[in-house]
């Protein structure tokens, strides 16, 4: 258990963590690439800039944790769950996401759009992605 820890700017390659909580920490800059997380719960946590580039999610969850411009680029995010996160800016480009869930997050100007194919997403996160998804089809949406 890390509990109110600063780890922002740590920079983790090829490292995993099993059965780990981390609560209300500053990760602000977390480098965790290539990596594999697994029964992982992140809780409060002020995550903004952080990377998780080519790494593994099995049985992760994150709630209330701010993730704005994080990067989860070309990440198993099939086992992760986001509760109340603000994912603002994220990164999702080539992300692996069938069965992650997205419930009641901030999900305005996501990158990767097209990466959420198979993800469950409450309905208020969809009316916020709306405007994102039109923009990555190509959809130009006018007020009347």
């Amino acid at each position: 258990v890390f509990d109110r820890c600063d780890l922002a700017n740590v920079q983790a390659r090829d490292c995993s963590a099993t059965r780990t909580t981390f609560s209300g920490s500053r990760m602000t800059g977390l480098s965790w690439l290539n990596g594999g997380l697994r029964d992982v719960v992140f809780s409060d946590c002020r995550m903004d800039l952080a990377s998780f580039r080519a790494s593994t999610f099995k049985d992760v969850v994150f709630t209330g944790c701010r993730l704005d411009q994080a990067e989860f680029g070309d990440a198993d995010l099939t086992g992760a769950r986001f509760e109340n996160c603000d994912l603002t800016g994220a990164q999702f480009s080539g992300a692996r996401m069938t069965g992650t869930r997205l419930a009641r997050c901030e999900l305005t100007g996501i990158g990767g759009v097209t990466s959420l194919r198979g993800a469950v997403i409450t309905s208020a996160g969809a009316l916020a992605l709306a405007c994102t998804l039109a923009g990555a089809l190509g959809i130009t949406i006018e007020d009347d």
